[in-house]
């Protein structure tokens, strides 16, 4: 997609090393908030990232679930890759709303057998935070000093 040679080699400390652990919630609490799904860290050498292995599937609970709603260890681990991807490959700022959206965009790839891939898929992952979350005007989602606070 970004025109890059595939046989180029990544030096071993430029590769990042995923953790698969878990649920999605389980991620959570290692981050330190129940939001959080997964997470990167970024580092000059070895760069780590943090995804769940399994989703969480609430047993207990009688709501019928749509699958589609659910936020998928496969959509955390390339929403993280894509992270590590973009710092590592191009060489300037962007601001967060940016970072998240490019990842965003890039967490629904779907590859397919035939070596191909579909990306930009819509991201019914996020349904909850765009239909129940407090509404941001224009001018607060584009402040980088802006601080999202749950109500």
């Amino acid at each position: 997609m970004q025109n890059m040679p595939a046989d180029k080699p990544v030096p071993h400390v430029n590769k990042v090393v995923v953790y698969r652990y878990g649920e999605t919630r389980t991620i959570g609490q290692l981050a330190g908030s129940a939001g959080v799904a997964g997470f990167y860290i970024p580092r000059a050498a070895y760069p780590v990232a943090f995804t769940p292995a399994r989703a969480y599937v609430n047993s207990g609970s009688r709501e019928r679930v749509d699958d589609r709603s659910q936020m998928k260890p496969e959509v955390v681990l390339f929403h993280e890759y894509t992270h590590h991807f973009m710092l590592n490959t191009f060489h300037t700022t962007y601001p967060s709303w940016y970072v998240e959206g490019f990842a965003e965009a890039n967490s629904t790839i779907e590859l397919r057998p035939d070596g191909s891939f579909l990306v930009g898929r819509p991201a019914n992952h996020r349904s909850f935070e765009l239909f129940e979350m407090q509404q941001l005007n224009v001018a607060k989602l584009l402040d980088p000093a802006f601080k999202y606070e749950k109500m």
